[in-house]
Formats: C-alpha cells, sequence, structure tokens
C-alpha cells in the first residue's frame, strides 16, 4: 500500500457517509447520450457513478481507496444497480489503455494529464465532465488546499488547448455549494472525409478522429498581485525573447480567444503582450448580447482600474518586457478604458491606440496626467460611440495639447476590425489600416 492510497483509506475509513451527486451534473444532463459506458474518475465511493447507474448507463468507478470501492459496492448494491469498481492509481498512471467509454467524469481530483488525454479513452461523441474548484475557494473555505485547485480563469486555457474536443460548456463563478468552481463540458470530435467523382458518386467516406492538438496559443495564462490579491491574464511574450510590453484591452464579450490572438499577433510582430481578465473568467459568447452588456455595465471600474494598473506592473517588471513605458491597446469597451488608464497612469503608458470605444460626454475624467501620444481608430457609422462625439473629444484634448489623433475610417462600422465579424461589420481594409498604424506607433516607445 502507497502512501497515497493509505491517505484516501483512512479519509473514506473515518467518513464513509455517501454524498449527494455533484451539483453540475443537473445542468450538464443536457449534453448526454440516452445510453452509454460512463467512467468515474477517482470517484471515491461512488456518489457521482450510482447517479449514472441509476438512470441506466454502464456505470465504472475508478479509485485508488479499496475502503471507497468498497463503499460504492455496498451502496450499489443496496439501491440495486450494477457498477462496475476500478482499483487504480491515477496520480501514476492515467487510465487503462484497453477501456474507452462514451462518457467520462472528472470532479474533485485535479489530474491534468488525464483532461489533456480525454480523446484517448472516450469513444467517438465522447462527453467529458470536469468540475474543479479554482484558488478562489481558498477566500471561503481552507480545504481543498491550494495544490488541488486550479488557477483562476486556468479552465479557459484548458479548454482552448484540448486536442479534438468541441467545447459544450465552460465557466467558473460561486456555486450554490458555495465553493468557486471551474466547470467544463465537452465532446470528442469526430471528422467525416467524403470524397466524391465529378458526378456527385461517394467515392470513399472515412471517419477521422483528431488526435493532436491543432489549436496553438503562443501565450499562456499568468496570475499577477494586485493590491494584496490576484488578478489573472493571458501573457504572450515576444517571439524574439524581449520586446517592448502591450496592455491589451478585451471587447465587452471578455477575455476571448480572439483578445488572445491580438496578444500571439503582438508576440508575432516582437512586443510582450499581456490581456488581464477584467471580468474574473466570466464571458460572453457572440450569442449572448445582453449577457455580454450585463458584464460591462456591472463591471466595477475600480477593480478594472486596480487589474490594469497591476497589469502594467507586472509587464514592466517582467523578463520579456525590454520598455521602460508600455503600450495600451484596446476594442470597444477596451477602447474606453485604454484611454481611461493611460490618463490614469501618466508617463507609464508611452502610446495608446484605442479602437472604436472612447469616454465620451464624460466631464469627470480628468485628463491632466495624459502625456502618452494617442493615435485612436473609429468607425464612421457607429451608435456606440458616434464620430461626432469622439471628433468632439479629440478637439477637447488637442486644446489641452494632448499629442491626440483620431482616424475616423469611411464606410465601416463598430467593430471594424474584429475578424469574427460578430455584427457583421469587419472591414479587412480598415482592418489592415489601423493595424499597421498601432504596429507603427507601437513601435515609437
Amino acid at each position: 500500500m502507497n502512501d497515497s492510497e493509505e491517505l484516501w483509506d483512512k479519509r473514506y475509513s473515518d467518513n464513509p457517509v455517501l454524498n449527494p451527486p455533484s451539483e453540475f451534473l443537473e445542468e450538464f444532463e443536457q449534453y448526454l447520450p440516452t445510453q452509454g459506458t460512463c467512467v468515474d474518475i477517482a470517484g471515491g465511493n461512488g456518489r457521482n457513478a450510482l447517479w449514472f447507474a441509476k438512470k441506466g448507463y454502464t456505470t465504472s468507478v475508478i479509485d485508488i481507496s479499496s475502503v471507497a470501492l468498497n463503499q460504492a459496492t455496498k451502496s450499489a448494491q443496496s439501491q440495486k444497480v450494477e457498477l462496475e469498481c476500478i482499483y487504480w492509481d491515477i496520480e501514476k498512471n492515467l487510465l487503462p489503455p484497453e477501456r474507452t467509454w462514451d462518457i467520462a467524469l472528472l470532479t474533485l481530483f485535479l489530474n491534468r494529464g488525464v483532461l489533456q488525454t480525454a480523446n484517448q479513452y472516450l469513444n467517438p461523441q465522447g462527453i467529458l465532465l470536469f468540475a474543479q474548484p479554482t484558488k478562489k475557494n481558498l477566500e471561503r473555505h481552507q480545504h481543498p488546499s491550494e495544490r488541488f485547485l486550479l488557477d483562476l480563469s486556468e479552465i479557459f486555457e484548458i479548454s482552448e488547448n484540448l486536442a479534438g474536443m468541441e467545447i459544450l460548456h465552460v465557466d467558473e463563478g460561486w456555486r450554490r455549494s458555495e465553493r468557486h468552481e471551474a466547470w467544463l463540458a465537452c465532446k470528442k470530435i469526430i471528422y467525416t472525409l467524403r470524397l466524391t467523382c465529378a458526378h456527385g458518386i461517394s467515392l470513399l467516406i472515412v471517419e477521422i478522429e483528431i488526435l493532436t492538438n491543432w489549436r496553438c496559443m503562443n501565450g499562456q495564462m499568468v496570475n499577477f498581485p494586485v493590491n494584496g490579491t490576484q488578478a489573472a491574464g493571458y501573457l504572450a511574450e515576444a517571439q524574439s525573447g524581449k520586446g517592448t510590453g502591450v496592455l491589451v484591452l478585451q471587447e465587452w464579450w471578455g477575455l476571448v480567444p480572439q483578445i488572445k490572438g491580438i496578444c500571439d499577433r503582438l508576440a508575432d510582430q516582437g512586443f510582450t503582450a499581456l490581456a488581464p481578465d477584467l471580468y474574473h473568467g466570466e464571458f460572453a459568447q457572440h450569442t449572448e448580447m445582453d449577457k455580454a452588456g450585463e458584464l460591462m455595465t456591472t463591471l466595477p471600474p475600480e477593480r478594472a482600474a486596480r487589474d490594469m494598473s497591476g497589469a502594467i506592473d507586472y509587464l514592466l517588471s517582467h523578463d520579456a518586457c525590454s520598455s521602460e513605458q508600455v503600450g495600451v491597446i484596446g476594442f470597444c469597451m477596451g477602447g474606453m478604458l485604454t484611454l481611461l488608464i493611460t490618463a490614469q497612469e501618466g508617463n507609464r503608458v508611452g502610446v495608446a491606440a484605442p479602437y472604436y470605444g472612447a469616454p465620451l460626454g464624460d466631464p469627470s475624467v480628468n485628463w491632466d496626467s495624459l502625456s502618452a501620444k494617442v493615435e485612436g481608430h473609429f468607425a464612421a457609422h457607429d451608435d456606440f460611440f458616434p464620430p461626432e462625439a469622439v471628433q468632439d473629444l479629440e478637439q477637447q484634448l488637442q486644446e489641452q495639447g494632448k499629442d491626440v489623433t483620431f482616424h475616423i475610417y469611411e464606410g465601416t462600422g463598430h467593430a471594424f476590425a474584429n475578424e469574427e465579424d460578430a455584427l457583421g461589420t469587419f472591414d479587412s481594409s480598415a482592418a489592415e489600416t489601423s493595424w499597421n498604424r498601432t504596429i507603427a506607433l507601437l513601435n515609437k516607445i
């Protein structure tokens, strides 16, 4: 018996209670097939495995504790369901290589290797369900300890880098259980390749499993200190090893892959870019404009200011940052925040490039400390940030002696530089022109 097995045997001997199933199963049930095989990985005495078994799934529970497995067997017998119990040390090995399942469940057990190899033990179209507390959970609970917790926002990085998996649901937050948990549901992707002749007759149909990671982000999620707490962000280091630091500020959708892609593009251009997660793990899909609006309007401005300032601290102290000032670039909501943080941070910001966003008609903004060279990019047809009001702000700042230029791009609409085209306004020509101007501006630091 190894130390880990002895530890878990003692825990289950001391506390043999069969707890209720995890609360996220109720929400994730919508993604499950109506029948099939299921494995509960590190499932202990079977609280979740029994939930699946009672619904008719052919269910296995894997654990290192023989005490827990014996308790699971007795519970299955008393509830008159079939349950396969497999003794396995998951900390030393992944899953039994000869087995695959339709559903895999991993909860309250942090093993990144099991997550990253999900498509190897799932059947075609198989479902992975994952739930794990984050380090934010320590604000209310002493356990689990930090080494068993995900970093804040780490679940989003994990989901973006899962090989051959379609993401069905990913989020993190405080749950009814009063735990701060990351939740993930995803499905194994099978592609069908169909070869046809000139007459449209199918000659060959092949199903292809994606077993390699085809999506590669250059950067990584990092944590950085903010006034005694922690914030998170996506950092892409300059491909050359060191480069000017750039703060990248999100649209109202949140820290989504498109914004991370901006950081990666900047890294390819020789900059070290950091996009702080201003929503602290929340984000909205492009089909959720109401949610995006709510996230933006409920964003605490003081917290956002602290997070952005902390991100600048982190950038300027990072080994991959070669500059004594940072540049700031932001889009939509992030464009407005670009101007606000640039005014707040004074000479710590050398240049700023706000895209279709600005604090228009806000007399409370103090522009006295604005010393950066500002070059903004705005749409000619934008109900959110009308060009007339944009030009009024430009004139106001110029009259105060500020080095500010706002470009208005004829024929464009709001978010014209977002290649994902969520609003149907993407303009490749304006996007290229504004990007080239932004790179030239950043190179002035």
